[in-house]
């Protein structure tokens, strides 16, 4: 054992005298080699950061909310092209939302604007304001909290007032000095809103500023900024979680009424649960795994090629090398073990600084778009793996080349 390991750490010192002394070849095929596992997993890094935030934003939506939305326009079915269908309307949402007598929360709600202004105190925000008109039971189903203040009464979103909930964003620009703006007036573009509460700081989705949004009563909404192809959301969440495949089968059919869909006809609208939508997203994400990993193995697979190239010119050179070890006392085996080791000593070198630079990259991209911080081991482990198999596979044959060279002939080799 002891010799072994003597010899294991000789052939590792005479790798490492072959790479510096073949430096530009070596550091060549090493870049290829960190690219390849960079990219692998600086992505996966990346998106396993995207999937833990996003999980974790759907996991606050709840179990069981089912939501039921305007159906996309224009899609593709089994490669027919599908038949467009009209959004939700307002007053189909509202009728949905009166109706509907299962044991359920529902509520309605729809985006308005993504440029609007906020005036108040004296101050203006930069026109990059989300204004979402919503319903009194919208925070309940949502993964929003308020910080100050009261939600929106039934009243108010029955009628249409002018009530706001502030993001917390929208309070640090107006109220820099730390004043309650609750009771006060701010502007949203001309129109004049009181302000009833301030909504717990959320952080950034996607890179957007989830904090830099106000919410307005649907009403409001309704009146001031949505037309005719205005998207609405109903959110239903069952008080009893093992009824959800029920009071789905009760939100198709009431649907399907309000919208006048024909009996051959497929629904015109969409219902999927917060379950669906999570299991959607890690689909979408694990595909793009896959491509990462797909990049990454062909960028391998030329660093691989690179290698075994380099490790047969490395042969060629130092055939008279070879001859004086042999004629000396060194085993084929010896021989093939210290090319075969000069091989993975490149490919790990390659692949450590390529895991190294990916993880940094991929949790550089995911922390500029506030998610979550991911030492990704698994990705750091597959990128560790598949550098020494490419290693084994692109040095074993200049190994075994350099093993069964015959000491005579390589030493008459100029």
């Amino acid at each position: 054992m002891q010799l072994l390991k003597e010899s294991t750490k000789e052939n590792i010192s005479i790798a490492l005298r072959a790479i510096r002394s073949n430096f530009l070849r070596a550091a060549l095929t090493i870049l290829i080699i960190s690219i390849g596992i960079m990219a692998l997993v600086a992505m996966n890094t990346f998106v396993d950061a995207f999937k833990g935030t996003m999980n974790s934003q759907f996991a606050r939506l709840g179990a069981g909310t089912i939501i039921v939305s305007s159906k996309s326009n224009g899609n593709r079915r089994h490669g027919v092209q599908q038949k467009a269908q009209a959004p939700l309307t307002y007053n189909q949402v509202l009728r949905f939302k009166k109706n509907f007598d299962e044991d359920a929360i529902v509520s309605v709600s729809s985006i308005g604007s993504f440029m609007a202004t906020v005036k108040g105190n004296g101050v203006k925000t930069n026109p990059n304001i989300t204004i979402i008109g919503c319903d009194e039971n919208y925070l309940e189903l949502s993964s929003y909290d308020l910080d100050d203040g009261r939600n929106f009464s039934a009243t108010e979103v029955t009628s249409g007032q002018n009530s706001v909930i502030l993001g917390a964003d929208i309070l640090k620009t107006l109220y820099k000095d730390g004043q309650n703006p609750i009771g006060e007036f701010v502007y949203l573009g001309s129109d004049k809103y009181y302000v009833i509460g301030v909504l717990a700081s959320k952080g950034n989705t996607f890179g957007m500023a989830s904090d830099n949004q106000v919410l307005i009563t649907l009403g409001a909404l309704n009146r001031r900024y949505l037309g005719p192809q205005s998207r609405y959301r109903i959110s239903i969440r069952p008080y009893d979680l093992t009824i959800v495949d029920d009071v789905k089968s009760a939100i198709r059919g009431m649907m399907r009424i309000i919208r006048q869909d024909d009996f051959s006809e497929d629904d015109s609208f969409t219902i999927k649960t917060s379950d669906q939508m999570t299991g959607d997203l890690n689909s979408f994400l694990s595909n793009f795994s896959l491509a990462a990993t797909i990049i990454g193995l062909i960028t391998l697979m030329g660093a691989g090629i690179g290698l075994l190239n380099i490790m047969l010119v490395s042969v060629t050179e130092r055939t008279k090398e070879i001859g004086v070890r042999k004629a000396i006392g060194a085993s084929a085996n010896r021989i093939r073990n210290q090319f075969l080791i000069e091989a993975i000593v490149i490919g790990q070198i390659g692949g450590v600084v390529g895991t190294i630079l990916g993880v940094i990259i991929g949790n550089i991209i995911a922390v500029y778009l506030e998610f979550s911080f991911q030492i990704p081991w698994f990705w750091i482990f597959i990128g560790v793996s598949l550098t020494f198999i490419t290693s084994v596979l692109s040095g074993y044959i200049p190994a075994k080349k350099a093993s069964v060279l015959d000491p005579i002939e390589a030493l008459r080799y100029e």
